[in-house]
């Protein structure tokens, strides 16, 4: 079951590596803090990389696990704007970073930016924040999230 998990739930937002789906646990305290700060809610039940746009439980072959782009990864609803995003926190961003984010961004038909006020990881990660146009065709995951919110 996908669904949005509020911050004061006992779920981990698996603020780690790997793309698996979220686990029972506490919720480390930046990423609450952060995401009480921004009206942002968790969501649970999707693959956390590109592939959770399109609801998938799984990664096909596994591939985007071994990306260096999706470390902390992590799909968001934003209760403000109905829209969804996967922040994932890169340790080692570079010029090949923005072009790796950028391809895989492309391959998934999202757009990626970095937003310093995402930066909630610390540990000089670089927050990347990878969403669907605005002005497209909502995806899955997004018409779920706002169905769910109405």
């Amino acid at each position: 079951m996908t669904e949005a998990i509020p911050t004061t739930a006992d779920y981990n937002f698996a603020t780690t590596g790997g793309i698996s789906l979220l686990t029972l646990a506490d919720l480390q305290p930046d990423a609450r803090s952060w995401a009480d700060r921004n009206a942002c809610r968790a969501i649970n039940g999707v693959v956390r990389c590109p592939h959770g746009a399109y609801m998938m439980p799984m990664c096909p072959g596994y591939r985007c696990d071994r990306s260096r782009i999706l470390d902390h990864a992590t799909w968001w609803y934003d209760l403000y704007d109905h829209t969804v995003f996967l922040l994932a926190h890169n340790y080692d961003h570079d010029e090949r970073t923005e072009v790796d984010a950028r391809l895989l961004a492309d391959a998934h038909g999202l757009s990626v930016e970095t937003r310093r006020c995402d930066g909630w990881y610390g540990h000089g990660a670089t927050p990347l924040r990878f969403y669907p146009d605005p002005h497209g065709v909502p995806f899955p995951l997004e018409r779920a999230m706002i169905e769910a919110a109405s």
